[in-house]
């Protein structure tokens, strides 16, 4: 899944509720899934199994630390953003942002529901109210995967979406995370330069995987 953006590019690709690919190779287990069907699961486990533990993974507060992210800066130094937490009063305005930035995207029940039962993080970038770039991600025991990040089209190429990934990365390491995982699209180089700047490594690939232009997803990993 997730330049869904790329920082003046889109920085993830999701295959949004495609079928997994049986030519997938990897060294993780194949069950690494699209950031819609992965955040349905999550909300689906959430909702019926009354899963405890993972909602006390995303219990976050001032005083573990987010106000160590709300200023986030870029590994180079010269760019800073304040990122916030988004919650359901947001999510008009991320179904917007996601429609500027993917031909596929969520719908608003997947966001309320995602956010209502736990089933992902989102953090966000705001600047004069507009909401400008945001990062969801799932965490559960000690992985966590990047599913969707996005910047508005007229905010790329100012060091937004490393702010973004390094926040999200932070609060990981906050909750003794251990891994990171992720796919992106083969042709989106600048997302790819991103990922591997902050350490991730392919481990694998899963042929023809996104439905708008069948491409191939490289899957990535990264230990915290």
């Amino acid at each position: 899944m997730i330049q869904k953006m790329p920082v003046g590019y889109i920085l993830g690709d999701q295959g949004k509720g495609r079928r997994l690919a049986s030519s997938t190779t990897s060294t993780r287990p194949s069950n690494l899934l699209s950031g819609s069907r992965k955040a349905f699961l999550f909300v689906i486990a959430c909702t019926y199994l009354n899963c405890f533990a993972l909602r006390l993974n995303y219990v976050y507060t001032a005083s573990q630390g987010f106000s160590r992210i709300m200023s986030a800066q870029s590994r180079s130094g010269k760019t800073s953003f304040n990122v916030i937490r988004l919650g359901e009063n947001d999510v008009d305005d991320l179904i917007a942002l996601e429609s500027l930035c993917f031909a596929y995207h969520w719908t608003r029940e997947q966001f309320l529901l995602g956010l209502e039962r736990n089933a992902f993080v989102v953090f966000g970038i705001r600047e004069a109210e507009r909401l400008v770039g945001y990062i969801a991600f799932s965490v559960i025991l000690d992985e966590m995967e990047i599913l969707n990040i996005a910047v508005h089209p007229d905010a790329r190429r100012r060091g937004m979406g490393a702010v973004l990934l390094e926040s999200a990365l932070a609060y990981s390491r906050e909750k003794q995370v251990a891994k990171s995982f992720l796919d992106v699209k083969e042709s989106n180089a600048p997302a790819i330069a991103l990922y591997e700047k902050y350490g991730y490594k392919q481990i694998g690939v899963r042929k023809k995987y996104y439905p708008d232009t069948r491409e191939d997803a490289l899957l990535y990993r990264c230990d915290l």
